[in-house]
């Protein structure tokens, strides 16, 4: 079973550094899933990522909202995701993102929410991952506020029974707005939040079905659990963090990359040694 779900999340992995795509998991700076993706990251994918948004931005000087609304409404939405791609990989990226902010709200003059609820829905969660990278770059809790605030308007949309996936991962990405929001504030109340959404999003992310979305949900758990475990000298919840993380390394045992199971190795060590503390 680890197998068949290891080469799922492979599959996965590969499919998405293709080509841009809407933002969709949103991952802990302290977490698994960010090493994840920094390990992918090159010079290569951003020169991608300038060579899209400046073909992207003369087609948006061809079209038409008035003529063709539901062609600019995608340009401009792959505009925005490329935008924040880009912004992701820098230490400042405000400029990009408040561009990719813009170009998500045009999106949203064409996708309205009687029309299309769904897509409208997708594009509140992908402009509340660009309010969350903004919150992080600037320790700016304003931007994590609006963020959190955004994604309640897709909640108003998206139903568990519904669209399962896609609740999840918006189940997630709030957990992680709520989680870096609890860090710059040291609240413990919006961190304990961040671990309640994190545990509604693996009510869907099975392991078999959605590998990587348990990955990046199960790791994101870990952390947020480890964190409180430090502030609260909770024994039990420290304990939940190592348990979530000895998840993720029989997950990556099957690999056939040794870095991905170091890098498991290494956040269970972490939640171990916080566990170690109050054993």
């Amino acid at each position: 079973m680890l197998e068949k779900a290891y080469l799922a999340f492979e599959k996965e992995l590969s499919a998405l550094s293709q080509g841009v795509s809407p933002p969709k998991w949103c991952t802990s700076k302290t977490s698994l899933g960010r090493d994840l993706q920094l390990m992918h990251r090159s010079q290569k994918d951003a020169d991608r990522l300038k060579n899209t948004i400046n073909e992207l931005k003369t087609k948006l000087e061809v079209l038409n909202q008035k003529e063709t609304p539901q062609d600019w409404a995608k340009a401009q939405n792959n505009l925005a995701a490329a935008l924040h791609a880009l912004a992701q990989q820098q230490e400042d990226g405000l400029n990009l993102l408040n561009e990719s902010m813009e170009a998500y709200k045009n999106v949203l003059i064409i996708w309205k929410r009687r029309e299309v609820p769904l897509e409208w829905a997708k594009t509140f969660n992908n402009l509340s991952t660009v309010f969350q990278t903004m919150g992080e770059q600037q320790k700016d809790p304003r931007f994590l506020e609006n963020s959190i605030a955004a994604f309640n308007n897709t909640f108003a949309v998206l139903k568990q029974k519904d669209n399962p996936v896609e609740w999840a991962i918006s189940q997630n990405n709030q957990g992680v707005s709520l989680q870096m929001l609890a860090q710059l504030i040291d609240e413990t109340e919006r961190l304990e939040k961040s671990i309640e959404f994190y545990k509604g999003a693996l009510e869907e992310l099975s392991l078999e079905k959605e590998p990587m979305g348990w990955l990046i949900t199960k790791s994101n758990l870990g952390s947020a659990r480890k964190m409180l475990a430090e502030k609260t000298e909770n024994i039990m919840t420290a304990r939940e963090a190592v348990g979530d993380f000895e998840q993720i390394v029989r997950f990556f045992q099957v690999s056939k990359y040794i870095a991905y199971q170091n890098m498991a190795i290494k956040h269970r060590a972490n939640a171990r040694r916080v566990l170690a503390k109050f054993s």
